[in-house]
């Protein structure tokens, strides 16, 4: 990879070339490559590398990508020069690689990356700004797991599929949490490194990818993990302990101390993430529109409560 300047748009980027000879590739694969990674041209998200131009050049056996570039390379790197990070930088950059894996895997037809590793996951250490890099690049390595690595159920011979993709983010968060690099070779030692998590959302979210028991989660249900977002489950609870209102009406309740923590947080709630009207709506399916006096009495009861 180079670093180089756009000097029509004045930014750095990322040059990289693929040669044909040292990835043995035949010419159809080199542009299968081409091809495939050409689709990040059209795809624009916060949490995406930003590709700006992917070609195949014939005279020199290479496939050429321009990206942005990324100050502080890939997250592997960057993890382990930074040992002694709180579980709270952990969980800022797994929200991101989710919500990056969601827009892609709700694309029609879904994106898949296919080889999710933290080295193909790039960070700006200024602002811990994350993004999914090296898309397309399975083409590569079209069984990244070996036999036994995946769970039962999951296909072994097609490996370019949206569980992969979220199995290889929890080894990806695995990775982090522990410090113990997981690729390939390895990986099969994850349940011994999960032993060793401490906080048990954690474990859990990192069991829930690695060990669905049957029933994968997408990317856009582990957003809603209480990893993430445990202040939901807390407004739940307290609720199911201290109202006397029928069932329904507490679920409308719930749903209006949940808007009520997103206003403290000074969210506007025409701009809030797909994700978070989802909770409502599991919250209260039969309550929607909001309610300015309700909001404001549960405001109240949550500022008493230590909620926020």
């Amino acid at each position: 990879m180079y670093k180089g300047f756009d000097e029509k748009q004045g930014i750095d980027i990322a040059w990289s070339k693929i040669q044909r000879e040292a990835n043995q590739l035949d010419h159809d694969q080199i542009h299968q490559i081409a091809a495939e990674m050409s689709i990040g041209v059209d795809l624009d998200h916060p949490n995406v590398i930003r590709c700006f131009k992917c070609w195949a050049d014939k005279e020199q056996n290479c496939v050429n990508l321009i990206t942005e570039y990324f100050t502080s390379g890939n997250l592997r790197e960057f993890r382990s020069q930074h040992k002694h990070l709180e579980l709270k930088a952990v969980k800022k950059w797994g929200k991101q690689i989710l919500q990056g894996l969601s827009y892609l895997h709700d694309k029609s037809p879904p994106i898949v990356h296919g080889d999710l590793r933290c080295d193909k996951i790039y960070i700006n250490g200024h602002s811990g700004e994350i993004k999914i890099g090296d898309l397309g690049l399975a083409t590569l390595l079209p069984r990244r797991f070996s036999p036994g690595v995946l769970p039962d159920g999951v296909n072994t011979e097609n490996q370019y599929t949206q569980h992969v993709d979220i199995f290889a983010f929890g080894l990806c968060l695995l990775e982090l949490a522990t410090l113990k690099r997981l690729d390939s070779n390895n990986c099969q030692i994850w349940p011994e490194l999960l032993a060793a998590v401490s906080h048990q959302d954690a474990k859990q979210l990192i069991l829930r990818c690695l060990d669905p028991q049957g029933v994968y989660p997408s990317a856009a249900q582990l957003l809603l993990d209480p990893f993430f977002i445990r202040w939901v489950t807390n407004i739940q609870n307290w609720y199911q302990v201290h109202t006397t209102v029928p069932a329904c009406h507490s679920r409308m309740l719930a749903c209006f101390a949940v808007m009520a923590v997103l206003c403290c947080k000074g969210t506007n709630w025409d701009n809030l993430p797909a994700s978070v009207p989802a909770v409502i709506a599991c919250l209260m399916p039969s309550f929607y529109t909001p309610c300015v006096s309700t909001v404001s009495s549960i405001l109240a009861a949550l500022t008493m409560q230590n909620l926020r």
